[in-house]
């Protein structure tokens, strides 16, 4: 009975490990008050960066902004309240759905942990949700900008270099297994640092070994969180194997 509650245990362990990975999507908007509904002549300019946690169902950011105005038309400072709201580019003023601030907040504004609900989140990956800055002068919002999900581009080109450089590096190795001189040089084409002679395989094959490193590096940082999970349930299952073999040692006794 007490093994297989620890067995089970240890498969909740596993479990867990692999439905914590969390994907962090990020989305940015430019505030003007050119996008606000209707637009107004606002000299008024920010700017959001804003984190959405796919597990957890919830935003985390911040929101810069310069040049508010008051009811008299001075500049200020302070806003009179931040909110993301659902709606698409150039559509009415929808919902709150997240309020991020109230009055008399300064920038930047740094939030966390603040929820949307489930019903939303749709429109958020889509693109169908706004930010907008409140004021003194423009108490409906005196900027605005849509959120809009960055595509990383990075990670793929950073696999494609490491898929070249790895193929350089192994094709180096391959020539430098030659006897020869001149077979080592021309298989040595593929090293980093080039080579006089087929003497040197061991330069070769670690070159190939760090391009293919380096590029896994580069593109994907997910990957490795998985692995790093996965690795931990497993180590949790091993042990788990040794004190079950140990404990059956211990009852021939």
């Amino acid at each position: 009975m007490k093994t297989s509650l620890v067995l089970a245990s240890a498969l909740a362990v596993l479990l867990v490990s692999g439905a914590s990975e969390a994907k962090i999507r990020r989305f940015k908007a430019t505030l003007t008050g050119a996008k606000e509904v209707p637009a107004n002549a606002s000299t008024a300019t920010g700017t959001a960066v804003v984190d959405f946690d796919d597990v957890a169902g919830d935003v985390s950011g911040t929101v810069t902004f310069l040049n508010l105005h008051l009811a008299n038309d001075n500049v200020t400072a302070n806003s009179t309240g931040c909110h993301i709201h659902t709606g698409g580019p150039a559509v009415g003023n929808g919902n709150i759905i997240v309020n991020i601030s109230g009055n008399n907040t300064q920038s930047p504004i740094t939030f966390n942990g603040k929820n949307v609900p489930n019903g939303e989140v749709g429109n958020l990956i889509a693109g169908n949700t706004y930010l907008n800055v409140h004021s003194g002068k423009y108490g409906g919002g005196e900027i605005r900008g849509q959120l809009v999900e960055e595509v990383a581009d990075a990670g793929a080109d950073a696999t494609t270099d490491a898929s070249d450089a790895g193929s350089s590096g192994s094709s180096g190795t391959s020539g430098a297994s030659g006897t020869s001189g001149t077979s080592g040089t021309s298989g040595t084409s593929g090293l980093p640092t080039g080579s006089s002679n087929g003497a040197t395989t061991t330069p070769a094959e670690d070159a190939g070994t760090a391009d293919e490193g380096g590029g896994d590096g580069g593109g994907c940082s997910t990957t490795g969180n998985e692995s790093t999970g996965t690795g931990l349930a497993f180590g949790a299952l091993a042990m788990l194997g040794i004190a079950i073999a140990a404990r059956a040692r211990k009852n021939k006794r």
